[in-house]
């Protein structure tokens, strides 16, 4: 009866103990900074991609977080490679965005958002809208009465819903809905805080910054063999605007980078590596004299075997006359610990085109 009394007591203390964690704040949440609401133009294979921001309980944005992005039911819309889910980490700033959205068929795009952060998992949803024209846009835009409010499980959106029952575009709307998205044009936002402009049209004033770049990286496998690898690309800045900041968007391409084993001690032999590379694009911020472009995914590794690696891409760089002058920090993180990470860097001039 004494050990009996105590195990009840001790039960006791352990649910007075538990209790109040149920009434304690969710440890993570999803905010939507892009997307939310958006119109797509089918004809001009325009998307927003859907943009979040992964937080703590104390509104602090959490790095590392293995986000998923999944197109819910039909074939409305795909991802880069015709994919419909797309996984990636949160950069510094605890974002994640997933580039490449193309709209398919017209009607309501569903996006479901995962993000998983030390075994807890939280989730958002975010809904698009695609049509065929760009006038078919116009018109949704023009029919757009205000900014109204959303919100998924366990998330918290910072894109406005849309407003009574007319199917207008909230304010925060990223869609270029304009008829020159093929020149280049994309919409301004304000990421990290703040809402979004609506954009109706390009800016004339809109302009674009491009150059190829080649980094270099040598491996070395303990005692046992060292590669040296290549890897080169293209990065496309494009400015809305400079001033008093930097709004703007960048992106890797046109066309795929490439990947070269240009020296080998190791079984992996001398050539190309796979069918080339892409990193998701991104807001480019800051000011003339020190702007920033950061990218950050979760990829499978080649031989498909589970591994993975977690990239990060980050350009620094500054604004002279016609040309951009930065250097490119590029690291590749294995999830084997013993694989060496791919640490690469160079310097680059954009120039205007």
């Amino acid at each position: 009866m004494i050990r009996l009394a105590l195990r009840v007591i001790a039960s006791f203390v352990l649910c007075l103990a538990a209790g109040p964690a149920f009434a304690q704040q969710a440890p993570y949440k999803i905010v939507v900074l892009a997307g939310e609401d958006s119109v797509n133009v089918i004809q001009q294979k325009t998307a927003v991609a859907p943009l979040v921001e992964v937080r703590d309980r104390n509104n602090n944005p959490v790095s590392g977080a293995v986000v998923t992005f999944a197109v819910q039911g039909g074939k409305a819309a795909a991802f880069q490679g015709g994919a419909t889910t797309m996984t990636i980490a949160t950069n510094a700033a605890g974002q994640a965005a997933a580039a490449g959205l193309t709209p398919l068929t017209a009607g309501a795009v569903n996006i479901s958002v995962e993000a998983a952060i030390q075994g807890q998992v939280v989730t958002a949803a975010i809904t698009q809208v695609n049509v065929m024209t760009a006038a078919e846009a116009a018109a949704a835009a023009a029919g757009a009465t205000g900014a109204g409010s959303g919100s998924a499980a366990g998330s918290t959106s910072a894109a406005g819903g849309a407003a009574g029952g007319g199917g207008g575009i909230s304010g925060t709307t990223l869609g270029v809905i304009g008829g020159v998205a093929a020149a280049g044009a994309v919409a301004a936002t304000q990421v990290g805080g703040g809402d979004a402009e609506t954009a109706t049209s390009a800016r004339p004033s809109s302009s674009v910054f491009r150059s190829p770049f080649s980094m270099n990286v040598t491996l070395v496998f303990g005692p046992f063999c060292t590669r040296q690898e290549t890897y080169a690309g293209t990065l496309t800045l494009t400015l809305e605007s400079t001033s008093p900041t930097v709004v703007g968007k960048g992106e890797f391409g046109p066309g795929l980078g490439t990947g070269t084993v240009t020296a080998s001690t190791c079984p992996q032999p001398v050539g190309p590596i796979g069918n080339g590379w892409s990193m998701p694009s991104g807001p480019v911020t800051g000011t003339e004299s020190s702007m920033v472009f950061n990218s950050s995914d979760v990829v499978r590794t080649l031989d498909n075997n589970g591994d993975t690696f977690a990239r990060s891409f980050t350009f620094t760089g500054a604004l002279s006359g016609g040309v951009i002058n930065g250097q490119i920090h590029m690291v590749w993180r294995h999830s084997t610990p013993t694989f060496p990470n791919m640490d690469m860097q160079t310097t680059i001039t954009l120039t205007k085109q």
